[in-house]
């Protein structure tokens, strides 16, 4: 793991980058400004451009997905920060069918997501990407002792699109 500065988040350094040549391009601008050589904006669109960065590296995100996961049941928030959210949510004694869908979009995009289906046609769609920070699979299994490991096993190696059924509600139940 690399060492990175105290003031800075662990972030790549492309991002690192992008912030000191934001800044430099918006110093490098005012000082042009000031002196009547070019105009003001492009000074104060990169000086915009480093002020969200900053914000990012400080831990502000512009984008929230958070997933709630409650002896009741698992809530999934998601939607630009400074909007209204999504909420999608689904009691435990209401799921009917968990599925994985995998995607062909990875491994730069997210491509595998949990589909937990409740009824009356609500559910919860969580990325797969979230579902490991939060402990998704584990809560799953433990909550659905019947939960299909091979199956699940099966779609974390897929690089298609396709949907693996992991667990169904019996008509019985």
């Amino acid at each position: 793991m690399q060492e990175h500065h105290a003031m800075f988040r662990k972030t790549g350094k492309s991002n690192l980058l992008h912030l000191l040549g934001a800044m430099a391009f918006s110093a490098v601008g005012v000082s042009g400004a000031m002196k009547g050589a070019i105009p003001w904006w492009p000074s104060i669109f990169f000086g915009f451009c480093a002020s969200f960065m900053l914000l990012e590296q400080f831990g502000w995100k512009p984008y929230v997905n958070r997933l709630e996961i409650s002896s009741s049941g698992i809530r999934r928030t998601f939607g630009p920060a400074l909007r209204a959210k999504k909420v999608e949510e689904v009691a435990w004694l209401d799921v009917s069918k968990i599925e994985v869908e995998t995607t062909d979009a990875g491994p730069a995009a997210d491509d595998m997501f949990f589909w937990i289906h409740g009824a009356s046609g609500k559910g919860v769609v969580v990325p797969s990407e979230i579902a490991g920070k939060y402990g998704l699979v584990k809560e799953l299994q433990a909550r659905f002792p019947e939960l299909n490991n091979h199956a699940l096993a099966e779609a974390s190696g897929c690089c298609t699109n396709g949907y693996f059924l992991l667990w169904e509600k019996l008509a019985s139940e």
